[in-house]
C-alpha cells in the first residue's frame, strides 16, 4: 500500500513545507500528517469494513446520482486531471530536466512523457502482478531513495538555520500544513484504493472485521503516537 500511495505529492510537498514553514515546522507537519495520512487511513478503514464498497454506501445513505457524480469527479481528480500528469512532470523536473540544456526542456518533456506512460501501460497489462511488483520492487526502492534523500538533506542542510516562515505558515502553520497534506490527494485516492486494500487484506488472512480492526488499530496507534510526538516537540 505504501508503494501505491507514494506519489509526486508525497515527494515534493514535505520538503517544500519544511522550507516554507521555517521555525513553524512542527505544527505544519502535524497538519500535513493529519490530512495526508490520518484521513487516508480512516478512509481505508471505512472501505475495508464495507465490502459492498463506497458506491453502495453513498447510494444508500445519500442518493445514486450523487454517488455516481462524486466518484466520477474523484476518479478524474486522482486520474487524468491532476494526479497522473503530476507523476510524469514531477519525475521529469526532478530527474531529467536538470540534465538537459534549457532549449531542450520542452522536447525532453514530450519524449519523457511518452516513454513514461508507455511503460506504465505495459506494466498495467497484467493487473494480477501489479501489487506484487509494487510491493516487492517499487516499495523497497522508494524506501531506499527516501532514506538517501533524508541523509543527504541532513548532511547538506542539517546545520542551516531555518529560514523565516512564509506569510501563510507564519499566520496559520497547522492549517497550511493540513491543506498541503490534502493536496497530496491521498485522502481521495484511498476511496479508490480501499478496493485494493480489501483484496490484499483477504490474501494476507485478514478476512473478518475483527482482524481488520486489529490491524488498522495498530497502524492508527502508531500514527497517533507520531502525531503526539510532533506536538510535544513543537511545545518544547
Amino acid at each position: 500500500m505504501f508503494g501505491i500511495f507514494f506519489g509526486a505529492g508525497n515527494l515534493i510537498f514535505p520538503p517544500t513545507l519544511g522550507a516554507m514553514s521555517g521555525k513553524n515546522f512542527w505544527p505544519a507537519i502535524s497538519g500535513f500528517v493529519l490530512s495526508g495520512v490520518g484521513i487516508a487511513i480512516l478512509t481505508l478503514i471505512i472501505g475495508a469494513l464495507n465490502p459492498k464498497g463506497y458506491v453502495y454506501e453513498i447510494s444508500k445513505k445519500i442518493s445514486p446520482w450523487f454517488a455516481t457524480s462524486y466518484l466520477v469527479a474523484l476518479y478524474l481528480a486522482i486520474g487524468p486531471f491532476f494526479a497522473i500528469p503530476r507523476t510524469a512532470t514531477t519525475s521529469y523536473e526532478v530527474g531529467i530536466a536538470p540534465l538537459l540544456p534549457s532549449n531542450m526542456t520542452g522536447l525532453g518533456l514530450i519524449i519523457f512523457t511518452i516513454l513514461y506512460f508507455v511503460s506504465a501501460y505495459l506494466i498495467s497489462l497484467n493487473p494480477s502482478k501489479i501489487l506484487d511488483r509494487i510491493g516487492r520492487i517499487l516499495t523497497p526502492v522508494f524506501a531506499i531513495l527516501i532514506i538517501i534523500l533524508i541523509i543527504l538533506g541532513v548532511i547538506k542542510y542539517g546545520a542551516t538555520v531555518p529560514q523565516i516562515a512564509s506569510a501563510e505558515y507564519a499566520k496559520a502553520a497547522f492549517g497550511s500544513g493540513f491543506l498541503e497534506g490534502y493536496n497530496t490527494l491521498d485522502a481521495l485516492a484511498s476511496v479508490a484504493f480501499s478496493v485494493i486494500a480489501v483484496q490484499t487484506l483477504n490474501q494476507l488472512g485478514f478476512a473478518n472485521k475483527k482482524s481488520i480492526f486489529r490491524l488498522f488499530g495498530l497502524l492508527e496507534w502508531w500514527w497517533h503516537l507520531g502525531l503526539v510526538r510532533c506536538i510535544l516537540d513543537w511545545l518544547s
